[in-house]
């Protein structure tokens, strides 16, 4: 069972390392650059203009929030302690990573938004992984959750 447990958090570093790698090309280095800064200071503007009629922001916001999903579901599967602040710490400091970059490299638009919405994302793939914990503990009881973490 010890094999089972390294070969799972072997796959869990390796998609986790994938997926951050991923993440960073997507957002920072695939994109084109600009010849001005561009960054939004205003604090759920994106909720504002959607109001006002941009419903094309409502994908982009939901966008925003699936893009770190898998990075706090694959964080729970490689932490021996699976503490909602580590995914939300983890969460916000590479979503800020990924705004500061952006607007240092000129590769987009560093919004507060985004780091909301990465975080959130983050929490709810957390919360996801906890769901499915939960289910395995309550079907197959303890015994058979502590051999799989």
């Amino acid at each position: 069972m010890i094999y089972f447990k390294i070969l799972f958090k072997g796959v869990c570093l390796i998609a986790f390392a994938g997926f951050l790698w991923y993440t960073f090309d997507a957002t920072v280095l695939s994109r084109s650059d600009c010849s001005y800064y561009q960054y939004k200071t205003y604090p759920f503007w994106s909720y504002a203009a959607i109001l006002s009629g941009e419903e094309s922001l409502i994908i982009e916001n939901i966008l925003n929030v699936a893009l770190f999903l898998p990075i706090g579901f694959l964080l729970c599967c490689l932490l021996d302690k699976r503490k909602w602040r580590i995914a939300l710490m983890f969460g916000f400091s590479f979503s800020v990573c990924i705004e500061f970059l952006q607007l240092v490299w000129k590769r987009g638009t560093c919004e507060f938004d985004d780091i909301f919405h990465n975080t959130l994302g983050c929490m709810i793939g957390y919360g996801i992984y906890k769901c499915i914990e939960y289910v395995i503990i309550s079907v197959c009881g303890r015994y058979a959750a502590q051999k799989i973490k």
